[in-house]
């Protein structure tokens, strides 16, 4: 890292095709982990651990207003195996509306062989959002491996299926102190480096959403302890 940072004249990576993997490895870090099967299949264990040890990230007052039928309730972006879309269902049995799971190819037929009760659907989230007009799209720790140019991409995307009044799109992430971050908080933000990405604080959440048409309606602190608060914004 000492020589990477270097070559940057020291300053905040962002360009995505000049990430710290890259300069490690000769390719951005997932197309590394598609290159080394057991690492993969690490790196998504990882991933549903930790998920399955948080409670349901989505504010029980946004769900409450989501609509019965046929209607999308939540489509999560980016949602691996669906190990959130579970918990959430778990949590709130009374919701009759359908939940979307979306990630790439061998991720969602994983998810597919278990035969879960959300729908399952394959879909990159670099292409335009087919599921118009869901009340929820969340997004968990996606945007955090990208920098500001690649957001906006990922974000006008999901702008595609959204419609003002109606969708809302919900964003978990870590948001850091304006000053004063912990050893973890810190340490997380120098990992982004692997991506040319960052750790966030406010400021940088709001303007970036700002920057695509997304107001940030609220800030959701994480309903246990821990680092990821989820960022509530909407059409302008």
């Amino acid at each position: 890292m000492p020589a990477y940072l270097a070559e940057l004249g020291y300053k905040n990576p962002d360009q995505p095709d000049n990430t710290l993997s890259h300069y490690a490895t000769g390719t951005d870090f997932f197309a590394y982990l598609r290159g080394d099967t057991a690492r993969l299949t690490r790196f998504n264990s990882a991933m549903k651990g930790a998920a399955t040890l948080l409670a349901s990230p989505i504010p029980d007052s946004l769900l409450e207003s989501v609509a019965d039928g046929n209607g999308v309730a939540m489509v999560d972006v980016g949602g691996g195996h669906g190990q959130v879309t579970q918990k959430v269902m778990e949590e709130n049995p009374h919701i009759k509306a359908r939940f979307v799971v979306q990630d790439l190819g061998a991720i969602i037929e994983e998810a597919r062989a278990r035969n879960p009760k959300y729908e399952v659907m394959e879909y990159d989230f670099f292409t335009p959002q087919p599921i118009r007009g869901a009340r929820i799209y969340f997004m968990r720790r996606v945007l955090h491996d990208f920098p500001d140019s690649k957001c906006r991409e990922i974000l006008r995307n999901q702008i595609h299926g959204m419609v003002k009044g109606q969708s809302k799109l919900l964003v978990c992430e870590t948001v850091l102190p304006a000053v004063g971050c912990s050893g973890f908080e810190s340490l997380a933000d120098i990992s982004r480096t692997t991506f040319s990405s960052m750790q966030r604080s406010e400021k940088q959440w709001t303007a970036l959403l700002a920057s695509v048409g997304l107001r940030v309606v609220k800030i959701w602190p994480a309903k246990q302890k821990g680092p990821f608060a989820v960022i509530e914004s909407e059409l302008e």
